[in-house]
């Protein structure tokens, strides 16, 4: 008997099965939902650096459309 992963919306529920495949359905979910990290964690920074920007008033010099609109 093998064990398989299965995700509901409380959140992974693993259960025993006889199935042959019941295995590869358990790597294929360690392989997307655990290791697979790293994009999760460039998603954070992203966000996070654009909460940051959105939040910290930009100089007047960055609000202009043109360089030569600053000498007029």
């Amino acid at each position: 008997m093998s064990i398989a992963a299965a995700t509901t919306h409380d959140g992974l529920v693993l259960r025993s099965t006889a199935e042959a495949r019941a295995s590869v359905t358990l790597a294929e979910w360690v392989g997307f939902h655990v290791i697979d990290t790293e994009r999760q964690d460039w998603a954070r920074g992203h966000a996070a650096l654009r909460r940051s920007v959105e939040r910290i008033p930009r100089p007047p010099w960055a609000r202009t459309r043109s360089k030569a609109q600053l000498f007029r």
